[in-house]
Order: structure tokens, then C-alpha cells, then sequence
């Protein structure tokens, strides 16, 4: 898949999975001659997730008079 696929599906924009790709932290993505970079579609079947953690953040406050 394109990397503009890649970002969507994990919610990051162009630029931070493009600094992912830099960093070399996107296993087996790679680039064609024509300046695409390609991750491998099995990057997301094989379990990989980048450190990212699927979840729920709650902030609640209160106040007292």
C-alpha cells in the first residue's frame, strides 16, 4: 500500500509517517523509482503497530465552590 494509505489507517498525517519511513521504523517499506514509497501489506496482518496503542483517554475534572 501507498504510504498515504499507511497514515490513514493508523490516524497520522502525511508528514509523520513519511518521518516514520526516514527513520527507517516502517519494516520492509521501501521506494520505487518513481519517489513512492510502498508499505508492505502485511505490515498490519503481522502484528507491527509501531509502539501505537489502540485505546480510550478519559479527562475528567471537578469543581468545588
Amino acid at each position: 500500500m501507498k504510504l498515504s494509505h499507511y497514515a490513514k489507517k493508523l490516524g497520522l498525517t502525511y508528514k509523520t509517517a513519511f518521518n516514520h519511513y526516514n527513520k527507517k521504523l516502517i519494516p520492509g517499506a521501501y521506494q520505487l523509482a518513481t519517489g513512492t514509497i510502498i508499505v508492505p501489506d502485511d505490515f498490519f496482518n503481522a502484528g507491527s503497530d509501531l509502539g501505537v496503542k489502540h485505546g480510550v483517554i478519559l479527562y475528567a475534572r471537578t469543581s468545588s465552590s
